[in-house]
């Protein structure tokens, strides 16, 4: 989830589009949206069947947010998983009996992942939300750890601290997602063993960082997202985003190192359900 809103909700639904391309061949997995934002739901699936989309990750953010989104995934259980967790945004009132309510159903195996999770200082310059934040970041990679659950990393403004306290848990793997932050930095997430995931900042033509990313990231450490409904790749940017564009990273990916889109979307697929193997359950 980002705070940089990419479309308004005056924007409307791009209803008139249908496929892109008009045959899209290799299944693609969009690793990273929130599907409790639609309200058109069901004309946001079937967009996305037809673009062969194979797979939707809806994405946990607020507490308590699991019937919510199991309703979800029951209603699309050919097409959808999901996870669970608390932004760094809404943590203010995370305590260890909300903590718990949030994390009941952490067995429930289509909740392949704990997320999204981590700090975001840009609207929190103050220390002790600074401070509120890293608490329940450590608390929720802790249960990760216990559960065995790879996690979903955000950041922003604030990526010393994410790494620093990552590394406290080894055990613990995952994606850095809707990854904006240099070579250097790529370099170090890729250390600590976790995988990097590109939204669609990847086509925009005034991103060279996210572009020298695409190019670097070895193939089998990453994944594509859209982030929906925010941050629609070109040439829809600046409105809505949904699931159907994540063909759009892929093959701006694809454009950037020279390869066929189909390689980007077999290879992505490939590293998500091996990052996320409860999705192997559901993978038919």
């Amino acid at each position: 989830m980002t705070n940089t809103h990419e479309y308004s909700k005056m924007d409307s639904p791009n209803s008139d589009y249908s496929a892109h391309p008009a045959h899209p061949a290799h299944p693609v997995i969009d690793s990273h949206c929130h599907l409790d934002s639609f309200d058109d739901l069901n004309a946001v699936i079937e967009r996305a069947k037809l673009n062969n989309v194979s797979k939707i990750v809806t994405i946990g953010t607020q507490i308590n947010d699991y019937a919510r989104l199991r309703a979800i995934c029951e209603q699309y259980a050919d097409r959808c998983y999901m996870t669970i967790g608390v932004h760094p945004d809404n943590v203010s009132t995370l305590d260890e009996r909300t903590l718990e309510e949030t994390f009941a159903h952490i067995t429930d195996d289509r909740v392949i992942g704990i997320g999204e999770i981590g700090l975001d200082y840009r609207e929190h310059p103050d220390i002790d939300v600074k401070t509120c934040q890293q608490k329940a970041f450590e608390s929720q990679l802790s249960i990760a750890q216990t559960h065995r659950k790879p996690v979903y990393i955000h950041t922003r403004n604030a990526i010393a601290d994410t790494i620093e306290i990552a590394s406290r848990f080894p055990d613990v793997r995952g994606v850095f997602h809707c990854f904006c932050e240099g070579l250097d930095i790529a370099r170090k997430v890729l250390d600590l063993g976790y995988c990097i995931s590109l939204s669609g900042i990847v086509t925009f033509r005034n991103a060279p960082l996210v572009h020298d990313i695409a190019r670097f990231v070895p193939l089998d450490r990453l994944l594509v997202e859209t982030d929906a409904p925010y941050l629609a790749p070109s040439p829809h940017r600046g409105k809505r985003n949904e699931p159907a564009y994540v063909r759009l990273v892929a093959e701006g990916i694809a454009n950037l190192r020279g390869v066929p889109s189909d390689v980007i979307c077999e290879q992505t697929t490939a590293n998500f359900y091996e990052l996320f193997p409860l999705a192997q359950n559901y993978s038919q």
